[in-house]
């Protein structure tokens, strides 16, 4: 496969095909995690060394057994957890929406959305997409990146594009400077606390994110996105300020 000069490698696992740049990513190893529903591969970024795992789902339609897309949500957790790697992203058709979603568009909220619901609270996931719809006829946003909270600052944009589809679904797209030189994102702790920040710093900051999760989560509450936005730019900022032993720069109450 190539694409402006760039040779791509690809594979396909579980009906999902993952293609990446064999000149920036190493893959270690491809698997099915639940059979034609979930894989997952890892792999190591050359540039910094950092081991990373995606996980591609497609979750079964809504309204047809709740009962297996439990199981299969359950079955990703424990791979997960068992694994305990926090540099991941899960994404997917997950045929299911978020609260936030739900509450945006008055839609009624189903079984299998109060079990996605359930999961992004049991991991500390966010959900990237947040603005658009993603499936054109229904208008329902059930494709999605998620992070892990403490990654969040790794993410630079998160969109649905407005002018590629496939059948009746957009294709959902995330920018993360995920170990890269270069870059941490824009929703990341201001620029004074980490521009001499080395890897050791990121371990820190990144451990007193995550000892923070729930404390973070607590605080966002059911608040409206541009509060929840501004209590994580703080959040960022003050374990940005630890690490480099500055003040803390916030940005209005949280």
């Amino acid at each position: 496969m190539q694409s402006e000069g760039t040779d791509y490698s690809a594979r396909r696992r579980a009906g999902i095909y993952y293609v990446w740049d064999p000149t920036k990513i190493l893959i270690d190893g491809l698997e099915e995690v639940y059979a034609s529903r979930v894989a997952r591969v890892s792999m190591h970024v050359l540039d910094s060394g950092k081991e990373q795992e995606v996980y591609g789902v497609y979750m079964p339609a809504r309204d047809n057994k709740a009962e297996r897309t439990e199981e299969i949500w359950n079955t990703l957790m424990q791979d997960i957890t068992e694994r305990g790697n926090r540099n991941f992203i899960v994404n997917g058709d997950f045929n299911a929406e978020t609260e936030a979603w739900i509450s945006k568009t008055g839609r009624t909220q189903k079984e299998e959305d109060v079990i996605y619901k359930g999961v992004i609270e049991d991991l500390n996931l966010v959900a990237s997409v947040t603005k658009n719809y993603t499936f054109k006829k229904a208008q329902t946003q059930v494709d999605n990146i998620l992070v892990p909270i403490e990654l969040i600052h790794n993410l630079k944009e998160a969109y649905a594009s407005t002018g590629v589809w496939e059948k009746d679904h957009k294709i959902v797209m995330a920018t993360l400077a995920w170990g890269m030189k270069g870059g941490r994102g824009e929703r990341r702790p201001t620029r004074r606390y980490t521009d001499n920040f080395h890897e050791t710093h990121w371990l820190k900051y990144e451990q007193i994110l995550q000892e923070r999760t729930n404390e973070i989560q607590e605080k966002m509450g059911n608040k409206k996105p541009s509060d929840k936005l501004r209590i994580l730019q703080n959040a960022l900022n003050k374990a940005a300020a630890e690490v480099a032993g500055g003040d803390i720069e916030t940005r209005g109450a949280d």
